[in-house]
């Protein structure tokens, strides 16, 4: 945005926690884009996915705990869901997950790559951090 002269608050920043995140990651995430100075927003995502496990009769939808890769890709999807979703209705781009196990579930090769940039902080993950930015042809220069 610095190098397009656009503000900042062009960016639309999201959270997205679910069944495992942190309070740690979570803050980190909200560290993140207070510090980039874009919009803050947290969606919880565990009750849609609680529903999408209870539809599959996944064992953890009846209190087993089984992490296992359909477990993980709920979450996932949920997130990609909301993301791609969120950007069709704010005339955006996404532009990040944060989460390099979001991409590779994700992304590939189950869906063709929509203008994704993977971003991580020496510190660990960010949480699991979403940003999805304005269209950039706006008139705000």
């Amino acid at each position: 945005m610095d190098r397009l002269k656009l503000p900042r608050s062009n960016i639309l920043g999201y959270t997205m926690p679910g069944f495992a995140t942190s309070s740690r990651t979570l803050q980190q995430a909200k560290d993140l884009m207070q510090a980039i100075g874009c919009s803050m927003e947290e969606i919880d995502i565990s009750p849609g996915c609680m529903k999408m496990l209870q539809d599959l009769h996944h064992p953890f939808a009846s209190g087993e705990k089984q992490y296992d890769v359909t477990f993980e890709n709920v979450q996932t999807g949920e997130r990609t869901s909301h993301l791609f979703r969120l950007a069709n209705f704010h005339q955006a781009i996404v532009i990040g997950t944060g989460e390099s196990g979001d991409l590779r579930r994700a992304f590939f090769p189950h869906q063709p790559v929509q203008a994704l940039v993977h971003t991580e902080c020496a510190e660990g993950w960010i949480g699991r951090l979403a940003i999805a930015t304005r269209r950039l042809a706006c008139t705000e220069r």
